[in-house]
């Protein structure tokens, strides 16, 4: 039986791409290729990640651990360098489980997000919009540490840390020691898995935290963002310190010219990093790639068609994007 997703036209154009890339006269004779040992298996894969044009890529590997290669496995299955992302929820839900108090959480919680000797970390993330919403409010301490013990019950009972005063308290500690080093925090923001309620995805509820002077340097990047495109890019032409990518659009949409085309008549064109939302698979990593890189080229043929720009400001806005923005974001 066909599944919806075969007759969506993203998954038609990912489709014609891997059998030209694979040389397969079906589906199901490129997917037996890709699957298998041989050594023209392990081109293959390689030739996804060099056919797409990957200097670098940066891994969330809290993403299903112990599923997924970690970083330099990664490194050597694809041939591209990887940089480390640490992702600050489980993180807190190891210390708070681990702990007995609420300060030795506190004592533990710099050691553990940023490891002595860890070269590849360049940035923190939170999945904050699926534990509770984008809505981040600041704490007072005993308020906070008066939580303790019903947010560690509910991490122990649920495996995972929800919406209360303890949870904010603790990201807002992770985010100064962020501004600390110079890191960026990445923030998924649209949408996601279906325990994210939507509405409270909206990166338009992160106005609130970013007026405060306590986090005017902080390095917000705003993940995925769509629905939200134009919300995330009036952010980012408000704030100094907040970028934005459009990664995940890539599996919604066949045609991505018209988001970019939104997001550059509204934001600086030095605030839009190039993400993919690949996981799991070789395949998804090429197809957002692929996909980012014709609809940021059709939004720029369209404003140079118009006369807004040259065809050499087009270029370095291409180049901008797709690497430049990124290597001076994470010091790459």
């Amino acid at each position: 039986m066909i599944s919806d997703i075969e007759r969506s036209v993203v998954f038609l154009e990912l489709k014609k791409r891997l059998l030209n890339l694979g040389k397969s006269a079906s589906l199901v004779d490129y997917l037996n290729l890709r699957k298998g040992q041989s050594l023209s298996a392990r081109q293959l894969v390689k030739e996804l990640f060099s056919r797409a044009g990957f200097e670098r890529i940066l891994i969330d590997e809290s993403y299903r651990p112990g599923e997924m290669l970690n970083s330099s496995e990664f490194e050597a299955v694809t041939g591209v360098k990887v940089s480390r992302i640490a992702r600050i929820e489980p993180i807190l839900e190891m210390l708070i489980g681990q702990c007995a108090s609420a300060e030795e959480v506190e004592s533990r919680l710099e050691r553990s997000l940023f490891p002595p000797r860890d070269k590849a970390l360049v940035a923190l993330k939170t999945i904050v919009c699926y534990r509770g919403g984008l809505s981040i409010y600041e704490v007072d301490r005993d308020d906070a540490l008066a939580n303790f013990a019903d947010c560690r019950r509910d991490v122990i009972s649920h495996g995972r840390i929800r919406r209360s005063s303890y949870y904010h308290h603790l990201l807002l500690k992770a985010f100064d020691l962020a501004i600390a080093r110079d890191l960026p925090v990445q923030v998924h923001c649209g949408l996601g898995d279906d325990d994210a309620d939507l509405s409270l995805s909206n990166p338009d509820l992160l106005h609130r935290l970013l007026r405060k002077p306590r986090f005017s340097s902080l390095k917000l990047v705003l993940l995925h963002c769509y629905p939200f495109q134009k919300e995330a890019a009036i952010l980012a032409s408000l704030y100094p310190h907040v970028y934005f990518d459009l990664s995940l659009a890539s599996f919604l949409l066949a045609e991505q010219g018209q988001l970019y085309s939104q997001v550059l008549a509204s934001a600086p064109y030095s605030k839009i990093l190039a993400g993919t939302d690949g996981h799991s698979q070789p395949e998804t990593y090429h197809q957002g790639a692929m996909a980012l890189r014709q609809g940021l080229s059709s939004a720029l043929w369209h404003f140079e068609q118009k006369g807004s720009i040259s065809r050499d400001e087009a270029g370095q806005i291409e180049n901008a994007v797709l690497h430049g923005n990124a290597r001076q974001l994470y010091r790459l």
